[in-house]
């Protein structure tokens, strides 16, 4: 049986969301069958995005996500089709967590929604 790839991605500023990554990672490892990545925005490139299903997280940085994130996304367009169909799930930490969730979705229906549909 061939385990899933689950790609787990995020921004942290002073660790919050580092740990809340490793939280989930830890959580979906339990689950068993799959294999779990972890990597910070910063070091993912496109040729990552072969995973089966993927978190992206921030923290809140003036109510909006991460600059290394949003270049991420950016930098998986190229990519989208490879990201077609596929689970995501989406987290924050932080203030202004609701306007973030809001400025991923909106950056995630420029870039991402896309490789979803």
């Amino acid at each position: 049986m061939v385990e899933t790839k689950i790609l787990i991605v995020y921004a942290s500023r002073t660790g919050n969301t580092e740990k809340l990554a490793e939280a989930i990672a830890e959580g979906a490892r339990s689950a068993g069958g799959v294999s779990v990545e972890l990597k910070r925005a910063r070091d993912t490139k496109p040729s990552d995005a072969g995973a089966d299903a993927f978190a992206f997280g921030s923290h809140s940085a003036f109510e909006y996500m991460a600059g290394e994130l949003k270049s991420l996304f950016e930098d998986f367009y190229p990519v989208r089709d490879k990201l077609a169909g596929k689970p995501v799930l989406l987290f924050t930490t932080g203030q202004g967590g609701a306007k973030l969730s809001s400025g991923i979705n909106r950056q995630g229906r420029g870039r991402i929604q896309s490789c979803l549909d």
